[in-house]
C-alpha cells in the first residue's frame, strides 16, 4: 500500500491524480454536469493487489471506498482487453465499492450514465451498479440481459463477455440504453428514481454480486444530447479498444 504525506505543501493526492490526465486525452468535464469520474488508471488506492478507494476525478469527491479487505476488488495493473491499459475486477461473490451520498445530493433524473465494462460470467446476473440505498436508479443483468431500472425495468441487448462502451439516459418515460452506440439500443420508461450515491459490483445493500472489469464510470446530472453522447462513447472507444457506432 502506498501513502501520500504531501499535507505541508498544500498539495492533495487529488490534485496529483488530476495532473496525470495528459493533455492530448478527451477530458469528460470539457461536457457540462460531470458529478462522477472514475478512471482505473488513476486514483487507485490499492491495498496489495486489491482496491481499496478508487477515488472520483472531478471535485465532487464522490470516491468509491471498501474498507473490508476481504471484499475489495482486484486491480488488473495491464488488462489486454482493455487496450493493454488497467481494470477494476469485481469476483461476483463478495466484492464491492460505494460512495458515500453523492455531495451535490441525489440526483434526480434526467442522468446520463457511460461504462467501460466487460462481463466476465458465461451466466452473467447481479448488479453492475445501484445507488446506497433502496429505490435508487440501477442497472443489472438479468436473464443474460442489460436492465435498466429506476422503478420500472427496461431490458435491452443480451449480455456477452465483449468488452463494451455502455450509455445509459435515465429519463422517466424516454429512458435510452446503448451498446457501443447504435450498435444496439433500447428506448422506454425506466421510472423516475433519483441516484443517491453510487454501489458498483453489487446492489446497495450488498447482494446480487456481478463478475465484472470495469476501466471508466462516469455521471452526467443531465441528459447528454446526441453529439456529446457521440463526443463521449468515440473518446472511450478509442482509448479502450473498442468501437461506437454514432447516434
Amino acid at each position: 500500500m502506498f501513502s501520500t504525506s504531501f499535507g505541508s505543501l498544500g498539495i492533495t493526492k487529488r490534485n496529483l491524480v488530476a495532473a496525470r490526465v495528459t493533455s492530448s486525452e478527451f477530458d469528460p468535464g470539457s461536457i457540462a454536469g460531470l458529478i462522477l469520474h472514475l478512471d482505473s488508471a488513476l486514483g487507485i488506492t490499492p491495498n496489495g493487489s486489491d482496491v481499496a478507494q478508487w477515488g472520483d476525478l472531478t471535485a465532487e469527491g464522490n470516491d468509491l471506498i471498501q474498507n473490508v479487505a476481504s471484499q475489495q476488488p482486484v486491480y488488473n495493473s495491464s488488462d489486454a482487453d482493455f487496450n493493454n491499459l488497467p481494470s477494476v475486477g469485481f469476483n461476483g461473490q463478495d466484492e464491492f465499492m460505494s460512495t458515500l451520498a453523492f455531495a451535490s445530493g441525489s440526483l434526480s433524473q434526467p442522468t446520463t450514465i457511460f461504462m467501460a465494462i466487460k462481463n466476465d460470467s458465461p451466466t452473467p446476473v447481479g448488479n453492475v451498479f445501484a445507488g446506497i440505498t433502496g429505490g435508487k436508479q440501477s442497472y443489472f443483468y438479468s436473464s443474460s440481459k442489460h436492465v435498466m431500472w429506476s422503478g420500472i425495468s427496461l431490458v435491452g441487448a443480451t449480455v456477452d463477455q465483449s468488452l463494451h462502451i455502455i450509455g445509459m439516459q435515465f429519463d422517466g418515460t424516454s429512458g435510452k440504453g446503448f451498446l457501443d452506440g447504435d450498435t444496439a439500443t433500447w428506448a422506454g420508461n425506466s421510472g423516475t428514481l433519483v441516484l443517491d450515491g453510487l454501489t458498483l459490483g453489487a446492489r446497495w445493500d450488498q447482494v446480487n454480486f456481478t463478475s465484472i472489469r470495469v476501466a471508466k464510470v462516469l455521471i452526467y446530472d443531465s441528459k447528454l444530447i446526441n453529439s456529446d453522447m457521440n463526443l463521449v462513447g468515440n473518446a472511450l472507444a478509442t482509448k479502450y479498444g473498442s468501437s461506437w457506432t454514432d447516434l
